[in-house]
């Protein structure tokens, strides 16, 4: 077996080991409540240009939308 073949089976032996010890997670965007009919209100942090963030207050995703 040539180094790619190698390092091919070390990955994918590795990423068996990590499925059979690590707790299942979800794949994909978490999934965000709608917010209350009384809270409309934005996230609203600033970026370094002036804008605000325009998702939801308390979002739950890292970045933010500008």
């Amino acid at each position: 077996m040539g180094k790619v073949e190698d390092q091919r089976a070390l990955k994918d032996a590795r990423r068996a080991e990590q499925q059979r010890t690590s707790p299942t997670r979800p794949r994909g965007r978490a999934q965000q409540a709608p917010p209350a009919s009384g809270t409309d209100r934005l996230c609203g942090h600033p970026s370094m240009s002036g804008k605000t963030c325009t998702r939801p207050g308390g979002h739950i995703e890292t970045s933010h939308r500008y």
